[in-house]
């Protein structure tokens, strides 16, 4: 009996049937493959903007937070609106620091000098020092009810404590002069390459100082509620994901001063 030419083999049309749908079913795989690929770049871009974004806001916030009122009830903290980078905020603000070892309050409870460190995260209080030869420390020492009078001593490190506890201040006397301490204003803004800044200024609004504190960021506003002492924080990021995708991530905090 003759056997069926269908069932001898595939015919030429069966194998290109075949081997159409495999290149389909490929195709399609490969599509998906790239497709996923596609998403967790832009899943994983977005991510780091928005821990950048959040790092941003911690870094203001760490310091403003120290901003607040004088004893004149003056808030030590302003804001120029859309006079930055592209219509952005540009933010002032002084807080509480130590200048020549002076207390940060005086009796009376109130801040006794308000200014700006020139590094973020300090506030000029530091409690390093440096042992001599003979392993004493230099200080300038502020006579009780004559701080007018002030005399360079080498105490023991033992003592340091206590002479800062009421007004001296390491180093000898004449290196320093609080009367004229030249850093009075922090400022955070935008550059037009979408860094932000974090910059010490004079009284003149001189720039001493200037560090970026974050990349990428197209958006700084800052919004200050005069009644309740608090600082709203917005920032917004930008950068570029799968395919040369726009990515924008935006981020807000709120402050509340520390008089409030």
């Amino acid at each position: 009996m003759e056997i069926p030419s269908s069932s001898k083999g595939f015919t030429l049309t069966e194998l290109m049937a075949v081997f159409l749908i495999m290149g389909v079913i490929l195709t399609a795989g490969s599509m998906v493959f790239i497709s996923g690929q596609n998403l967790f770049a832009t899943a994983s871009a977005q991510s780091e903007l928005q821990a950048n974004a959040s790092r941003a806001l911690q870094r203001i916030s760490r310091e403003l937070g120290e901003s607040g009122r004088d004893s004149g009830n003056n808030l030590m903290a302003s804001v120029l609106d859309n006079a930055g980078v592209g219509g952005s905020d540009i933010l002032y603000f002084a807080i509480p620091i130590c200048t020549c070892g002076t207390a940060v309050m005086d009796a009376n409870g109130d801040v006794n000098h308000w200014g700006a460190p020139l590094a973020w995260g300090q506030s000029g209080c530091g409690r390093d020092y440096t042992l001599d030869a003979n392993g004493k420390v230099t200080i300038c020492h502020l006579p009780p009810g004559n701080p007018g009078n002030p005399l360079t001593l080498s105490v023991s490190p033992n003592a340091i404590k206590a002479h800062l506890a009421h007004g001296d201040y390491l180093g000898a006397c004449g290196q320093c002069d609080p009367s004229i301490y030249a850093n009075k204003a922090i400022e955070y803004s935008i550059d037009a390459d979408q860094q932000l800044q974090r910059k010490v200024l004079d009284e003149n609004d001189n720039v001493l100082n200037a560090v970026i504190m974050a990349r990428q960021m197209v958006g700084f506003q800052a919004e200050i509620d005069q009644a309740n002492d608090k600082v709203t924080l917005t920032v917004q990021m930008s950068g570029k994901g799968a395919q040369g995708r726009t990515l924008t991530v935006t981020n807000a905090t709120s402050v509340l001063l520390r008089n409030r």
